[in-house]
């Protein structure tokens, strides 16, 4: 490697070779990053931006203690990096739970998640169609934002693995404001031009926004609630993460000394598995280059895996799951399993409920049992005897986790990949009909937010 204009990959290879022979174990990934975001609001475009990034990240393991950092590419940076590792090293503590990388070299089968034609896709045509779309459904105004990025990444350890893989994807969020206070949101995440439809969702979320004009308050109490797309998502996304055993040892995860126990309802499984083509999270191997493979966290109502990495895997005298975060293993590609009834069929299973379209500020107040509240925004509307009956605000749903997954009653036939800024990654969900739903009363001041 000569000069400073050398290569990521080249730069991980360089630094792969200057510790090899300090650490038991390095990991060096380099990532090439194309990034493009055209952002809305009240019906304009208001900013395009794009990036291009290179970085590399180098994990090692000297004398037992472990350091990380990441680098821009250059020569003067990596040797900078190299004697900043090794120095930090002699100031941190042993970490006496540390087992280890894998070993390698692995033989990685191709995942698709690449679509060449989504990074050259005309975002502000379809940004300006979007719009339109949700005026032509009575909207007011439009907000949000569209995303695309492709990288290319190359990762290579000490334990003779290396690899390559490629991605894209793209991210779409609309928010629609009507007349008298309604208003309606919507996602798009997508590894392909094939699962955009930007225009429908704005035409959706729309009709969200109009049909919530003029919402009454409602009483708390207990009700069967359907919880959308969305809602469903940044609940399920917290049951995913919290099958990390990092979050298990932590004492942060409700899944705590439940495994081969019933969590949920016979109705609901849930699984990660990063090796579906086209996966919104899917790829060819997790951070330690291990293949990555179908893991069931939930079958069928019990719990059957909590996710690992190798240095976790070797303390519990199992095999890793493939979920590499180095210090805190995490789901990939979550998915929750669809069921057999479409959003009408559960509807009709209503006596009386809520359908909740969106949420936000989902906060726990006790992570080892799965206590927490969430606030409804947007559309939220009355059900009556399987029927939409009117836009209802003013509450917040105040349960505990794992007491809601037992009380699913029924999973949609339909499946959307979801992205949005509540959550900290993403996850594959139906729509989740829960019985018994505690609700209470929302803060005046956090209604005026929403």
């Amino acid at each position: 490697m000569t000069g400073e204009k050398a290569s990521g990959e080249e730069i991980a290879c360089y630094l792969l070779r200057k510790l090899k022979g300090r650490a038991e174990d390095v990991i060096v990934a380099a990532e090439k990053r194309e990034k493009a975001q055209v952002k809305f609001s009240n019906n304009k475009v208001s900013t395009t931006q794009r990036w291009l990034t290179e970085s590399v990240f180098v994990f090692a393991a000297i004398k037992g203690r472990i350091v990380s950092t990441t680098i821009s590419a250059g020569r003067k940076s990596a040797d900078a990096a190299v004697k900043k590792l090794i120095s930090f090293s002699g100031s941190v503590s042993k970490n006496t739970a540390y087992r280890g990388i894998a070993k390698g070299p692995f033989t990685y089968k191709k995942v698709q998640a690449f679509d060449k034609k989504l990074v050259d896709i005309d975002m502000a045509d379809k940004v300006h169609a979007s719009i339109n779309a949700a005026l032509e459904c009575g909207a007011k105004r439009a907000s949000g934002v569209f995303e695309t990025s492709a990288s290319r990444l190359y990762l290579a350890t000490s334990n003779s693995v290396e690899g390559n893989d490629i991605s894209a994807k793209a991210y779409f969020s609309i928010r629609a404001m009507a007349e008298g206070g309604g208003s309606g949101h919507e996602v798009i995440a997508a590894r392909k031009v094939a699962g955009l439809g930007c225009d429908k969702a704005a035409a959706m979320a729309a009709k969200t926004a109009v049909d919530a004009r003029q919402a009454v308050s409602a009483s708390q109490g207990t009700y069967d609630v359907l919880l959308d797309f969305l809602p469903a998502a940044n609940l399920m996304e917290h049951v995913a993460s919290s099958a990390s055993v990092f979050y298990v040892e932590s004492g942060l995860s409700f899944l705590g000394n439940k495994l081969g126990k019933g969590v949920a309802s016979r109705s609901l499984t849930l699984v990660d598995d990063a090796t579906i083509d086209w996966g919104i999270g899917s790829r060819v191997f997790d951070d330690e280059g291990v293949p990555t493979q179908r893991n069931e966290i939930i079958k069928e109502g019990k719990l059957k895996t909590y996710l690992h990495n190798t240095s976790t895997a070797a303390r519990y005298r199992t095999g890793t799951t493939a979920n590499a975060g180095l210090i805190s293993p995490k789901a990939i590609n979550p998915v929750v399993e669809k069921g057999n009834l479409n959003k009408e069929a559960m509807l009709s299973k209503i006596k009386k409920g809520l359908l909740v379209t969106n949420v936000w500020y989902t906060r726990f107040t006790n992570h080892a049992t799965g206590d927490f509240s969430t606030i409804p925004r947007d559309g939220m509307f009355l059900v009556e005897r399987g029927k939409v009956k009117r836009p209802v605000k003013g509450l917040r749903i105040s349960d505990n986790l794992l007491g809601m997954l037992k009380r699913v009653d029924a999973v949609g036939s339909e499946s959307r990949e979801i992205m949005s800024w509540e959550l900290e990654s993403h996850i594959t969900v139906p729509q989740l009909l829960v019985r018994k739903v505690n609700v209470t009363k929302s803060d005046k001041n956090q209604d005026r937010k929403g």
